[in-house]
């Protein structure tokens, strides 16, 4: 069975049957609530990005995925449906682009590297979805609620990432869009929000460099030094 949050991603991007057009929060169910983290969403909205996109240049460089090519008709980033956030807070999701498929014989491989990457950032290692095309899997923030899902469907290849609830003065959400966008390449760019076309990002700025956050354990490490 295709896990609710796989198979909403999975719809999001392929032209399929009668079904796929359900919006999100009618999916029910698969919700994961999550700790604030006492951050504002802007920097777990850079730090989202940058991991996402150095996801990407992995992929394509190590395992053949090709080029990225940005969403073009579903919205590249929306408000969260699965991670669930107090009052003032917020996550947001993003899959910004799509590419090939990784062969099946180095999914293993793949994911192995994904999770190198991405556990820096406190994603657990990756847990496999079981469903009958192709290859997926998810990996879990445990102490923020943020999901990472890799799907490579016989079609295509998708990544979706949440930030994990942060700080967030905005009714709507995206508070202080496009402030943290800096991160993605033109190239990447297309709907964002789905607000308004053609969508407002910040100006891409290379020089700009995405690290993961200090560890909890960390954290506590430099208080008690203080």
């Amino acid at each position: 069975m295709v896990g609710k949050k796989a198979l909403a991603a999975l719809c999001a991007v392929a032209a399929c049957a009668a079904g796929c057009d359900i919006p999100d929060e009618y999916l029910g169910g698969g919700e994961a609530t999550a700790s604030p983290v006492e951050r504002p969403i802007v920097e777990l909205r850079r730090e989202t990005l940058g991991l996402e996109i150095s996801l990407y240049r992995m992929l394509s460089q190590e395992y053949g995925v090709g080029e990225w090519k940005p969403q073009e008709e579903q919205i590249q980033t929306k408000v969260s449906a699965f991670v669930v956030c107090s009052a003032g807070y917020s996550s947001e999701l993003y899959r910004l682009a799509t590419a090939a498929p990784i062969p099946t014989e180095k999914w293993k491989a793949a994911t192995a590297r994904i999770y190198e990457l991405a556990k820096p950032y406190g994603f657990g290692k990756p847990e496999p979805y079981i469903h009958t095309e192709g290859n997926a899997g998810i990996l879990t923030n445990p102490r923020t609620g943020a999901e990472l899902t890799v799907i490579s469907h016989p079609k295509f290849l998708l990544i979706e990432i949440d930030t994990g609830c942060g700080k967030d003065n905005s009714p709507q959400g995206f508070s202080d869009w496009p402030r943290g966008t800096e991160v993605v390449p033109d190239n990447l760019r297309s709907t964002g929000r789905g607000f308004s076309l053609p969508e407002k990002w910040a100006p891409y700025d290379p020089n700009v460099v995405v690290t993961p956050p200090p560890s909890p354990a960390a954290k506590r490490s430099g208080t008690a030094a203080k």
